[in-house]
C-alpha cells in the first residue's frame, strides 16, 4: 500500500475549523498515511493550542516556520518533507470526505497516472452545500481541467513526478495555485474521478484572504510564465491556455471590484486588455466564455463584470467600461 502525505498549511486558522480539517485527514479509509501540518508562524492563541494537541500523534508531523512565509512556501515545505509516494493538499479550513485519498489514489494507480482529481463541494461555515463543481458527471474531461486550472487541493500527485519536473508553488505572485496546476497539467498525466470528495469552505476568513489581505496586485501576476505556457506550440491555443486566460480575467476583475482607487481600477483594465490581446490573439471567443460562465464557481456579479470587461476590449470601449464600473462600485458601497 503506497504511503500518502497530506499537506496542511496553517496560519491563524480558528481552532474548530482546524480540528475538522486535520481530523478529516486522519480518518481516511486509506491507512498508510501521514499528515504534515506546516505552521506558518501562527500567532492566534486558539490555533497554537489546537496544534499542541496534535504534536504527540504518531502519524502527524508539525513543522514550524520561524516567520510568516505565505501559503506557497508552506506547501513547498510540505512537499520537501513528505515521506509519501503520493502527496495531496488540504486547506486548513476545508475538509475531506473519508474516501478522498483512497478514491483518488486507486484511480491514479489503476490508470498509471501521475495525478488524479475529483469534483468538490462548495460549503458554508455550517457545512451547508452551496454548489458542486463540476455540475454533473458528464463534465469530467479535458474541458474540466481547463476550467479548474487554479485548484490544487482536489487532486493527488505522485511526489516523484513533481520533483522530476521541479513543480513547486511560486512565492512571488498571487496566482500561485494557477501556476502550480498549469505546470501539472503540462507535464503530468491525469485521471478523473467521478463524484465529489473534497469540501471547500466559502467564508470571509479563508486562508488565502488572510495571507493576502484580499488584494490582488497586478505586479504579482506571474505574467512571463503564463505568457510562455499560454502562447504554446506554434502559437496555438489549447484548452489549458484558454483556462489560464479566463482565470487571469477573473483575478483582474477581482482587483477592479476590491479596489476603490480609480488608478488601480484603470490599470487592471489595461492589463486585462494586454492579457486578452496577447494570449487569445484578440479572437471572438464568446463560446468559450459561455462555457466558462457555466462551469466556473463565480457569482453573477463577477460574471457580469467579466463579460463587460471582455465586451469593452472587443469594441475598444474600456474607458466607458471603467466609468460604469466606478459607478457600480459606488452603488455597491
Amino acid at each position: 500500500m503506497d504511503k500518502v502525505s497530506v499537506i496542511i498549511p496553517v496560519y491563524n486558522t480558528p481552532a474548530d475549523l482546524l480540528k475538522k480539517a486535520i481530523d478529516s485527514a486522519l480518518h481516511q479509509t486509506w491507512s498508510n498515511l501521514e499528515v504534515i501540518v506546516v505552521n506558518d508562524s501562527s500567532m492566534a492563541e486558539d490555533t497554537l493550542k489546537s496544534l499542541t494537541k496534535y504534536r504527540d500523534y504518531k502519524n502527524i508531523r508539525i513543522i514550524d516556520h520561524e516567520s510568516n512565509m505565505g501559503i506557497s512556501v508552506a506547501r513547498n515545505t510540505g512537499i520537501n518533507h513528505a515521506d509519501g509516494i503520493w502527496v495531496c493538499f488540504l486547506d486548513s479550513d476545508d475538509y475531506y470526505d473519508s474516501d478522498f485519498v483512497s478514491t483518488l489514489i486507486l484511480k491514479a494507480i489503476q490508470n498509471q497516472s501521475d495525478m488524479a482529481m475529483s469534483g468538490f463541494r462548495k460549503v458554508d461555515i455550517n457545512q451547508k452545500e452551496l454548489g458542486k463543481f463540476p455540475e454533473n458527471d458528464k463534465q469530467y474531461d479535458d474541458h474540466w481541467v481547463m476550467w479548474s486550472s487554479g485548484l490544487c487541493w482536489n487532486r493527488i500527485y505522485k511526489r516523484s513526478s513533481l520533483l522530476k519536473h521541479q513543480i513547486y508553488f511560486p512565492d512571488y505572485c498571487c496566482a500561485e495555485d494557477m501556476v502550480f496546476t498549469l505546470k501539472c497539467n503540462e507535464f503530468l498525466t491525469s485521471s478523473f474521478v467521478a463524484g465529489y470528495h473534497y469540501n471547500h469552505l466559502e467564508h470571509q476568513e479563508s486562508l488565502s484572504r488572510k495571507q493576502t489581505g484580499g488584494k490582488r496586485l497586478i505586479s504579482e501576476l506571474p505574467w512571463d510564465y503564463l505568457k510562455n505556457i499560454v502562447v504554446s506550440r506554434n502559437k496555438k491555443m489549447d484548452l489549458y491556455a484558454y483556462g489560464a486566460v479566463f482565470n487571469i480575467m477573473t483575478l483582474l476583475t477581482c482587483s477592479i471590484i476590491r479596489n476603490s482607487d480609480s488608478e488601480v481600477c484603470w490599470e487592471s483594465i489595461k492589463f486585462a486588455k494586454k492579457v486578452w490581446l496577447e494570449l487569445s490573439s484578440g479572437g471572438n471567443n464568446l463560446y468559450l466564455m459561455k462555457n466558462y460562465f457555466k462551469n466556473a464557481l463565480i457569482d453573477k456579479r463577477m460574471k457580469i463584470l467579466i463579460f463587460g470587461l471582455y465586451m469593452g476590449m472587443l469594441f475598444h470601449t474600456e474607458a466607458i467600461y471603467c466609468t460604469v464600473v466606478r459607478k457600480l462600485l459606488r452603488m455597491m458601497n
